[in-house]
């Protein structure tokens, strides 16, 4: 770079720096340099200018990035609960009622029950909000709290919870 850079700025008339055929090549060469280097780093140069989140911030856009993705009411009831985000928590609730099917998937769930730790989840979630067709939910909602209440007994029998206390 420092060569032709001398040939350049050394004006003598029979240097061969100062010929058309030497300097027009010379400025392509800048140019396709430089748009090569604004290429491959106009996202860094951007970055400078672009103010940064704070690490809730960036976690809640985060967490929001992801509630688009989930599609079994399992994926995201847990956000609809209030120890949440009020965005979070938000965007949730209007995800669960945008789906049709809602309370007929916490009706089968109840009545499942496959997942303890889902069951309390979604306890969590009736204690909170409402659903229409209560009349539906009371029997699988007896069952489960039968489901649940043995699954606390056998945590608090277990080694784990003797750890925690």
């Amino acid at each position: 770079m420092i060569i032709p850079y001398t040939f350049f700025i050394y004006k003598v008339e029979a240097n061969i720096g100062q010929s058309v055929a030497f300097r027009i090549p010379l400025f392509l060469n800048v140019f396709i340099g430089l748009g090569f280097y604004l290429y491959l780093h106009v996202g860094s140069i951007k970055a400078i200018f672009t103010p940064r989140l704070s690490k809730d911030d960036y976690s809640i856009h985060q967490t929001l990035d992801n509630l688009q993705y989930r599609h079994n009411i399992k994926d995201y009831l847990f956000y609809t609960l209030s120890m949440n985000d009020k965005k979070i928590s938000d965007a949730a609730f209007a995800k669960l009622k945008a789906d049709s099917t809602w309370e007929n998937q916490i009706h089968e769930n109840l009545e499942s029950g496959i997942d303890d730790y889902f069951l309390i989840t979604m306890h969590h979630f009736l204690s909170i909000y409402t659903v229409k067709n209560t009349q539906k939910l009371i029997e699988p909602f007896g069952k489960s709290l039968d489901r649940l209440g043995l699954y606390f007994i056998s945590y608090s029998a277990s080694k784990h919870y003797l750890y925690r206390s």
